[in-house]
């Protein structure tokens, strides 16, 4: 198989991967226990994620592809005191996350908006989330590193570095550079990413 095909192929599997995911999150929305299980499953790997994130109090969050339950957004919002903002380019998974966030009476700290992440505007942002699911990966990172703020970091999901065999690799654009990683226990890396100002 040419590298191309074998590229194409992992793809496949990342997009089945994703579209499994959203699936479930829609079926589990729809109880409200599951849901909350669900989000309480990711709660400690996702504070201890958010340690290589170093925010002042009041900044600005957007998490792009915040999915039907939105528990980064859940558990960040309870931990931090930052703003948030979730986008989504799915109407159905925005109007359960709205639900789901009035659940935890976090309505006044979590506003979720129907968007694509390619259309959003990322000036005044400290923070932006890309959730693992959403695609394509390097096209956005790019546009985001070309819109956002000097001083504002990404943070952005894939899975670790042992699982590129299977996925495929991702490839940062040159507008952007590796500041830290984490690797959580569910098979997903954290990758923070800053401008790089070397690269004009």
């Amino acid at each position: 198989m040419s590298p191309e095909n074998n590229n194409i192929e992992k793809r496949k599997k990342k997009k089945f991967m994703d579209f499994a995911i959203k699936r479930i999150e829609k079926i589990l929305v729809k109880n409200r226990f599951f849901a909350k299980f669900y989000s309480y499953f990711f709660k400690k790997m996702t504070i201890d994620e958010f340690k290589i994130v170093d925010l002042q109090e009041n900044s600005k969050v957007v998490n792009i592809g915040c999915g039907s339950i939105p528990h980064t957004l859940l558990i960040l919002a309870r931990e931090k005191k930052w703003s948030f903002i979730g986008i989504d380019k799915d109407k159905n998974a925005v109007k359960s996350a709205e639900k789901m966030i009035k659940t935890y009476n976090l309505a006044n700290r979590i506003k979720v908006e129907y968007s694509k992440g390619e259309d959003f505007s990322y000036s005044g942002f400290d923070l932006i989330i890309v959730s693992y699911g959403v695609e394509p990966k390097k096209d956005l990172l790019k546009k985001i590193g070309n819109s956002m703020d000097d001083h504002s970091v990404i943070l952005y999901r894939t899975t670790w570095d042992s699982l590129d065999k299977i996925y495929g690799l991702d490839i940062i654009p040159k507008n952007l550079k590796v500041k830290e990683t984490y690797d959580r226990t569910d098979g997903i890396k954290a990758v923070l990413l800053m401008k790089n100002k070397t690269n004009k």
